[in-house]
Order: structure tokens, then C-alpha cells, then sequence
């Protein structure tokens, strides 16, 4: 049962003496989901001739998983430490061109980024489930309010990745990309993704990695087999952009 928890289930049934209270509405929930299953509402349960579905899944049959996004917030440096460049377009919706970095210098630069992950609204259906306490999760927000709906019933295969551009070759090289796996932590919050980059060594492969005295990266959530990633092309904020002033 580690890293389980079922919504809006008092603390106090596990800390104040009431362990069968816990296991009796634990064995409840079980019983109501293998029903569910057993009359065809894969991961719902049935009540009162139709499924009811946990909150990260949907349709007749609770058979089709949601969708969600994450936005990306740079929290590693979490200060700029150089006054924006004068030359920022705030129509990039990324981050300032604020980040220093001394071209004689070996030092890996280190950047670290929180997401802020919500399950996409459904169009076709309720935002809310009302079956949702009968069912657990392996990660879920502390709120399940209609802004901050996040609950999944399964961790991903997901992997964050970071990509710096190398202007030479802007779509075939790879070379200096990473990623990370994502893990509760990082999808609920509490946990910052980190990368160190190897920027003189970039610099020293190419100098298509500046232009203009800047190095230019993204990071951006990488879905991988039956991934459930939004794939919204109008979610600006679901990719973080790292500008880098690079001075002699």
C-alpha cells in the first residue's frame, strides 16, 4: 500500500485508533471496483446502471484514460542573476535571456525546473466524478478542486527531456539532450527535475550552440508508449525555455 492514498479519506482513520474503520472502507472500495470490472466498467464500479469512473479515466465504460499537461517553472537559478536583455521578446513565453555564463569557465550550469501538472477538462462529459472517493491512487493532488485536478491511477513511463539547440543543425543533433524519468515528486511538485549542462563542452563541439552570444534550450515533457502527455499546441507554458548569456 505504500504510496497509495485514497481521496478525501481522513488521516484519522490511520492515526487516531481506527485501523478496521480503514480496512473495512479499504475492503469496500476493492469489492466495489472488482464489481465494477466484473459488469464491464473496467476501472469505474457500477451504480445504478452506469459506470462511475475514477477521476483520471473516462467514458461509458471508464475505458479511456485523460489526458494531462504540466507547465514548466524554472526554479534553479531562481533568480536572474544579469538584467533582461533588451533584446527579450516576451512573445516567446519563455524565460528572460537573464542567465549568465562565462565562456572561459568549465563549470557546469545547473537548471532545475517544477511542474505544475493538471488533468485536461473533458468537453464531453463531467469534470468531476462523482465516484471519486471509491477509488485510489498512486499520486493525487492535496485538492481536487476544478482548478487543480490532478489524480492519476498510475505513475508514467514518462521522461522530462532538455534539448539545447545547435543553430548548425537545429534538427539533427542530439548530442547534449537528456532526460530525466518522471516520478511522483516531480509530477505532484514537491520534487524539482535538475540538469547540468555541459556548456563549455558544447561550446567547444560547436558554435552553433550560441548565436549571438545566447544559447537557447528547451525542456519539455517526453511521452513515451501509451503516454498520456496533452499534445496542445497552444499550451505555451508546457515548454520551459532556457536563454543563456554567454560572455567572453
Amino acid at each position: 500500500m505504500d504510496g497509495i492514498c485514497s481521496p478525501r479519506r481522513s488521516h484519522g482513520d490511520f492515526e487516531s485508533g481506527h485501523g478496521e474503520t480503514a480496512n473495512v472502507v479499504e475492503q469496500k472500495e476493492d469489492s466495489l471496483v472488482r464489481s465494477g470490472r466484473s459488469n464491464g466498467c473496467g476501472r469505474g464500479v457500477a451504480r445504478d446502471g452506469h459506470c462511475v469512473c475514477p477521476i483520471d479515466y473516462f467514458g461509458e465504460r471508464c475505458d479511456r484514460p485523460r489526458n494531462f499537461h504540466c507547465h514548466f517553472l524554472r526554479v534553479i537559478p531562481a533568480k536572474c542573476d544579469i538584467e533582461a536583455s533588451p533584446m527579450f521578446d516576451p512573445r516567446l513565453d519563455g524565460d528572460a535571456p537573464c542567465i549568465s555564463y562565462s565562456r572561459g569557465s568549465d563549470k557546469p550550469l545547473l537548471l532545475g525546473y517544477k511542474l505544475s501538472c493538471t488533468l485536461n477538462t473533458l468537453l464531453n462529459g463531467p469534470e468531476k466524478q462523482a465516484g471519486t472517493m471509491l477509488f485510489k491512487y498512486v499520486l493525487q493532488k492535496d485538492t481536487l478542486d476544478d482548478d487543480n485536478l490532478f489524480a492519476l491511477s498510475e505513475i508514467p513511463e514518462d521522461e522530462v527531456l532538455f534539448r539545447p539547440f545547435n543553430w548548425d543543425r537545429p534538427f539533427s543533433d542530439h548530442n547534449f539532450s537528456e532526460s530525466v524519468r518522471v516520478t511522483k515528486g516531480m509530477l505532484l511538485g514537491t520534487e524539482a527535475v535538475r540538469f547540468s549542462v555541459p556548456v563549455a563542452d558544447m561550446l567547444r563541439a560547436s558554435p552553433g550552440y550560441s548565436r549571438g552570444g545566447r544559447l537557447f534550450a528547451e525542456v519539455r515533457l517526453l511521452g513515451k508508449g501509451g503516454s498520456r502527455i496533452s499534445t496542445a499546441t497552444d499550451c505555451w507554458r508546457c515548454i520551459g525555455r532556457a536563454f543563456v548569456e554567454i560572455f567572453p
